[in-house]
């Protein structure tokens, strides 16, 4: 008489184990692609906050936002140290007539009357909520939305002010440094750190 085959509590057990192993490695690469894509969205958020204060520095100075750029030379030179309502960052004088007014060429020397006077903004660091503000009112523009870092090692020119100017020359070296939680100095996957660095050309200002 011939027995039934059947399926022995070692080939079932043997069997669990594998299925378990099989079950693990999938949970475990599902988690890690998701920890990296976290990872990765979270990099990108803060890089392009970074991008954002630089290209808006960028246009301001160079005359392609909404003004004819940085006026001046090393005489009358444009950027200087500010502090508004206890903020530092700097000032930048422009040509708000975006080149409509040319009677502050060639001396370079600020306009303040006429049809198109030479106006100011500001560029300033909130320590407290981590974001910079733009002015070119009485009013703030919050042009970041709070990842950017006071990073004391680079701050040549004054506490928080991120910008380093030499008034012998006609261009502004900026660091900005950014991470996903500035109030966490411990850099890692889960709280990423973007440094970006740019030299700004001010064609408006003379370094004669």
């Amino acid at each position: 008489m011939r027995k039934n085959p059947g399926v022995t509590l070692l080939e079932l057990i043997i069997s669990l184990c594998i299925f378990s192993m099989i079950f693990l490695g999938f949970a475990s690469i599902q988690s890690f692609s998701r920890y990296s894509f976290l990872a990765a969205k979270r990099r990108a958020v803060v890089q392009n906050e970074v991008t954002v204060v630089l290209e808006h520095l960028t246009k301001s100075i160079t005359g392609t936002n909404y003004s004819g750029g940085a006026i001046g030379n090393t005489m009358n030179f444009p950027i200087h140290l500010t502090t508004i309502d206890t903020l530092n960052g700097i000032a930048i004088w422009i040509d708000t007539g975006n080149g409509l007014d040319n009677t502050h060429t060639p001396d370079g020397k600020l306009e303040t009357d006429g049809p198109y006077p030479d106006g100011q903004v500001e560029y300033v660091y909130d320590p407290g909520t981590h974001q910079i503000l733009f002015y070119s009112g009485a009013t703030p523009e919050y042009i970041t939305t709070g990842h950017i870092v006071a990073d004391k090692d680079h701050l040549k020119d004054g506490p928080d002010t991120h910008f380093y100017f030499n008034e012998n020359i006609n261009y502004l070296d900026v660091k900005i440094t950014g991470r996903w939680d500035p109030s966490n100095l411990v850099v890692s996957k889960d709280n990423p750190e973007v440094v970006m660095y740019s030299r700004i050309k001010m064609p408006g200002v003379s370094s004669n």
